[in-house]
């Protein structure tokens, strides 16, 4: 009877709707870390540091790209499609303007390669070259969109799937293209994207949606409640994933190719790290659209279920992050450790920032969301670029760490006060 009463209590957090939602979220993020753990490991391996630099300064441009094409539509899904009646018309709507948001911002990225990234001319070589870069960036972009419809209609496991399909996909696909190079990594990368997104459009959101279609069209009245609150957070949304993507834009034009990787690597693994308080604050402004009245409550479990996750997991690395690295090579241990130790610490203000960012999204206040995803990016991108000349990859965990840090100080003061209180 006293066994059955503590697994009942156990299981209890786990079967509300924020905690749910958040765990498969972070399952989501752990699954596409580890299956992407396998995939490097399997790249480096089988390609040069040189060819791994390029190709993943090539995914981290696409992956910018795609993120600035979202437009803010994804947390405008999470705040409003709970409260829509045509979700079917509301998705495809954000779907269309993403997809041709992306394909825009791609051409204009070609074309100016020798301005930005002369590094990357390869892309410019041919035809089916520019023309991957420009289809798998708009697939990425999709992707990322579609996850957060997931979101904003309580079922994070189809997210989860779409991830694992994704993750599964990708491991074999380097054997495949080993002759093209830095290209075979890219190919590999954007195919697992494209054939997971399938997936999710025609099986999984079909589920959800009775009907669904992905087809495209564009209806005002979905946009005319979207676009406000989604494109002050479009513009705080490009200060945050600046950071984390431009870096290696900034190494491959600064230091050697292989510094590139070392860097992706250590970035990649803390990025779990970071996902807990991504996913966690994701669920939080779901449930808080859905029961605003119950905004104090949610705001508690939430802080309560990241340091549970963030306190261990942070030791772990502290404690074998360079045994973890063996696994991508010896000089990955080398190379990558001291900055991961550093970017694991940074998750803790890094938490403390999301939530404040969260509670704003959810009283819809968005000019204090620019104003600190704007004052992270000056600190970590010019700081970053000034110490990495003279402390290389360390420099960039410094900048990183203290921008999180400064900021955290001045949110938690701010939430601190009695009229910025969660009621």
């Amino acid at each position: 009877m006293k066994f059955g009463y503590c697994v009942i209590k156990v299981k209890r957090p786990f079967q509300m709707p924020l905690v749910k939602n958040a765990f498969f979220l972070i399952l989501t993020s752990g699954s596409t870390s580890v299956l992407g753990f396998f995939f490097w490991i399997l790249v480096a391996r089988l390609y040069s540091p040189s060819q791994v630099g390029l190709a993943t300064a090539t995914i981290a441009a696409a992956s910018l790209l795609g993120a600035f094409s979202k437009l803010g539509l994804d947390f405008g899904l999470i705040r409003f499609l709970p409260l829509t009646g045509e979700k079917n018309g509301m998705l495809n709507s954000t779907m269309t303007i993403t997809g041709l948001f992306a394909i825009f911002l791609s051409v204009i990225f070609i074309f100016g390669l020798k301005f930005w990234s002369p590094s990357l001319a390869l892309l410019q070589s041919n035809l089916p070259i520019t023309s991957g870069f420009i289809i798998f960036t708009a697939i990425y972009a999709l992707f990322m969109l579609q996850t957060s419809a997931f979101v904003g209609t309580r079922a994070a496991k189809y997210a989860l799937l779409q991830s694992l399909c994704a993750g599964l996909i990708k491991i074999p696909l380097p054997f495949l293209f080993i002759a093209s190079g830095m290209i075979g990594i890219f190919l590999s990368w954007g195919l697992a994207s494209l054939l997971a997104l399938t997936v999710s459009l025609f099986f999984l959101m079909p589920k959800l949606l009775p009907g669904y279609l992905p087809l495209p069209v564009i209806k005002r009245n979905h946009l005319k409640t979207l676009i406000r609150f989604s494109i002050g957070n479009y513009v705080a949304d490009i200060f945050d994933i600046l950071p984390g993507l431009i870096f290696p834009l900034i190494i491959i034009n600064t230091l050697p190719e292989e510094f590139n990787a070392y860097f992706f690597i250590a970035w990649t693994i803390a990025t779990l790290l970071f996902m807990v308080p991504i996913s966690v604050n994701s669920s939080l402004l779901a449930e808080a659209s859905y029961e605003p009245e119950k905004l104090r409550n949610l705001v508690i479990r939430s802080i309560t279920f990241t340091l549970l996750l963030l306190v261990p997991g942070i030791l772990i690395i502290w404690f074998a992050g360079d045994k973890i690295l063996l696994f991508f090579g010896k000089e990955y241990s080398q190379g990558s450790f001291e900055l991961l130790k550093m970017l694991s610490i940074s998750s803790i203000p890094y938490a403390v920032v999301r939530l404040y960012v969260t509670i704003k999204r959810v009283k819809l206040q968005i000019q204090p969301i620019i104003i600190t995803y704007v004052l992270i990016a000056a600190i970590t991108v010019f700081g970053g670029y000034y110490l990495i000349s003279s402390t290389g990859l360390q420099g960039i965990g410094i900048a990183w760490t203290s921008s999180q840090c400064i900021l955290a100080v001045a949110t938690g003061l701010i939430l601190l006060k009695k009229e910025e209180r969660p009621k």
